[in-house]
């Protein structure tokens, strides 16, 4: 088909979206085939793309289907890309690739790299693969359910042009970043996630601007770098932010769930960062995209048996929770794509929506102060009272004044009692170690034995970095956990060793799936950390709930509203009255209301979850007790992931490529000049770096007052206040 008949053919596709008309779907196909083949795509390729992008459409994804054909066909026609072109492997493992896309289509170079994971997963456990040198690979769910179908967890990721502004800058970046994850039910039932790392597409701003209608603050920057409610003024400036939006409403999430994608696939592979990505349509005088692409495979069969089983059995409580709008149920991540491709298939058309996106939020504390290592003496001979071994009392000791001393507070001293009483009522067996359940070369199943959280966490990282060592990714999943602390305290271990370090926990249930009024999932937090050079590094840690209920206890003391998107009252709706918040104990999930974007958060903690509870065998969030009902009849039994990727099996100079790139981002000129641009991990390393110098550690004092109560309980002597 001549190129001159497929502009004529495009003016209808276009005018066919701006109706939202059908067309039929073998139509569709035969249309996008005769396209690709008419600027020398072979036919095996033309097909496979075209079934990625028919997809797309058919679920309901249609900003990455039709609409996207011009961008493929123009990157034929000026050589950005090479559709004959086939990838080669650089560097391999049992478990790992570092893969050269060569500049082939998205297609070509997402099936050549998902079937190389699904091999590798199959024999090793865990299949990664990072490629260099990609051009776009369509909607990223596409190739995570290509695993899923193997019976194996799926996940994909990639870096995009620049679009999204980092937290505090009012420059463009980073890309829309997407995050996808599919894994396997029982009877043909899944979990699929797809969401991108920006709170909307462009394109939601554009329609708001056509109708001459204002957006929710929090969608975009003006052109002077100030969050706007002005659709025209949002779309001229083309300044996405990041899913969560301002940084008080935990935009930096979104922004550090970017970067880990960044990281992911610019860093690992040695393709450009996003901010070095021309646009799409520059390509004909910029050159190539460069793209990173990163894809994985997990064979759940070297993990707990029954992973199938627990999957349905989440989805089916999730799916049953009681809904705030009987007319409305509560879905699963992936339903309404299984939906949409059920009523087009039966239709035999094709039609393009709009989509929704997302909106978070979470703010920090302060409080006073206490010697280093007076709180480390306390926190050891605490625990050493309730027979915890020595080795293990100071290494939980660590993990605890590590919180501290980074200003996660939530997660030091204050959990102390918890751990106590832990060790007190049998919940938790402090001399117990790890056993190993089940091995590959590259994975490991563990049944953590009820230990305390810092022997669990040792135990396991300390595998998976010396798996990764040896065969460039180490994927440990443990059951029969108690509570590890704070996630990044882990993933950070792998960083301190030159590995790149992912940890994840499941947790009691405090969140409301999307459309629920019952909780069911647990803050499910996610962690990701990564070695630059001459000490830099990333350091990605946050739960997937907008805030902690401990942010909402605040406001309640200080009869004050919080935010539209943080809790539900105990009816079910979302509410500004911080007490009603506090009674209900319903956190919304990361974005808040659904048409803000909240199925996203909704969608990670779900991630975790499979991740956690799915892939160990452990208990899923809704049927794990409250923290302060647990005794040896009733335990925690979470469900824990240690994960370390060896940089040095991918593109050689990840420290350089990461250092620069963190340079980049902190040299963003910032929206306001006395807030620098910083990337995730910096605030962290800042305070770390500050309370080392200051050699104290602050605490409020109704917690030093609760200590002192402890330490009367136990006989020890109680903490020395400066």
């Amino acid at each position: 088909m001549a190129l001159q008949n497929f502009k004529s053919l495009l003016y209808i596709v276009r005018m066919y979206a701006t109706r939202m008309p059908e067309v039929k779907l073998e139509e569709a196909r035969r249309f996008m085939e005769e396209i690709f083949m008419s600027v020398d795509v072979p036919e095996r390729e033309a097909k496979a793309h075209a079934d990625l992008l028919l997809h797309a459409d058919s679920v309901g994804h249609n900003s990455h289907g039709m609409n996207r054909l011009k961008f493929y066909v123009n990157d034929c026609k000026n050589g950005a890309c090479c559709p004959a072109a086939k990838p080669i492997i650089l560097n391999e493992t049992g478990a790992t690739a570092w893969v050269d896309g060569c500049y082939t289509l998205g297609a070509t170079t997402g099936n050549f790299c998902m079937d190389l994971v699904i091999r590798k997963a199959k024999k090793c456990g865990i299949g990664w693969v990072a490629a260099k040198n990609c051009t776009h690979n369509g909607m990223a769910s596409y190739w995570a359910k290509r695993a899923e179908c193997h019976g194996c967890i799926g996940m994909a990721f990639t870096n995009t042009q620049a679009v999204q502004v980092p937290t505090r800058s009012k420059r463009r970046a980073l890309g829309t970043n997407p995050i996808s994850i599919v894994a396997p039910a029982n009877n043909n039932d899944r979990v699929l996630i797809d969401l991108a790392t920006s709170t909307v597409a462009m394109g939601k701003i554009e329609v708001a601007a056509k109708k001459n209608e204002s957006i929710p603050l929090g969608w975009a920057l003006d052109s002077s770098g100030k969050p706007t409610t002005d659709s025209k003024a949002a779309l001229k400036a083309a300044l996405l932010m990041p899913l969560g939006g301002t940084e008080k409403n935990s935009g930096f999430k979104g922004y550090a769930l970017a970067v880990m994608v960044e990281i992911l696939c610019s860093a690992l592979s040695g393709s450009n960062p996003s901010h070095k990505i021309p646009e799409w349509d520059k390509t004909s005088t910029k050159g190539p995209q460069k793209i990173g692409h990163c894809y994985a495979a997990i064979n759940p069969t070297c993990f707990a048996p029954g992973f199938k089983d627990r999957v349905s059995e989440l989805l089916c409580t999730w799916r049953g929770l009681t809904p705030v709008d009987p007319k409305r149920p509560v879905l699963a991540p992936g339903d309404m794509e299984r939906m949409r491709l059920k009523v087009t298939k039966k239709r035999g058309t094709v039609f393009y929506p709009q989509r929704d996106i997302e909106i978070l939020k979470e703010l920090a504390e302060r409080m006073p102060e206490v010697k280093l290592e007076e709180v480390r003496r306390f926190m050891e001979e605490i625990l050493m009272a309730v027979d915890v071994p020595e080795r293990e009392a100071k290494a939980h000791a660590d993990l605890l004044l590590y919180a501290d001393s980074v200003g996660h507070k939530s997660h030091g001293l204050n959990r102390l009692r918890n751990y106590v009483n832990d060790c007190k009522t049998g919940a938790c067996c402090p001399a117990a170690t790890p056993t190993i359940l089940n091995e590959t070369e590259a994975t490991a199943w563990v049944d953590a034995g009820h230990s305390l959280g810092a022997t669990t966490g040792n135990f396991c990282m300390d595998l998976a970095i010396k798996k990764a060592n040896k065969c460039g990714v180490g994927w440990v999943s443990a059951k029969n956990c108690t509570h590890n602390g704070m996630a990044g305290y882990w993933a950070m271990q792998a960083e301190r060793q030159g590995f790149i370090g992912l940890t994840f926990t499941n947790s009691p249930p405090v969140l409301v799936p999307t459309r629920s009024k019952e909780r069911a999932l647990g803050t499910n937090p996610i962690a990701m950390a990564a070695p630059g050079t001459n000490g830099d590094q990333l350091g990605v840690d946050l739960a997937t709930s907008t805030v902690a209920l401990g942010k909402i206890e605040v406001f309640a003391q200080k009869n004050e509203p919080i935010p539209l998107g943080w809790a539900l009252d105990p009816d079910g709706h979302a509410t500004t009255d911080a007490k009603a918040a506090v009674k209900a104990g319903l956190l919304m999930p990361l974005g808040g209301e659904e048409k803000n974007g909240g199925f996203k958060g909704y969608a990670l903690a779900v991630m975790v979850e499979v991740l956690c509870s799915g892939l160990s065998g452990s208990s899923p969030s809704h049927k794990i007790p409250q923290w302060n009902q647990t005794d040896s009849k009733n335990r925690l039994n979470l469900g824990q992931c240690y994960v370390a990727i060896n940089p040095e099996c991918f593109a050689p100079g990840f420290p350089d490529r990461l250092s620069e790139y963190l340079d980049t981002l902190r040299n963003l000129e910032p929206a306001d000049p006395t807030r620098p641009v910083i990337v995730p991990g910096d605030k962290a390393r800042e305070r770390l770096k500050s309370t080392q110098e200051r050699g104290t550690v602050v605490y409020p004092q109704k917690e030093l007052d609760d200590m002192t109560e402890l330490a009367e309980q136990y006989q020890v002597r109680p903490l020395q206040v400066v």
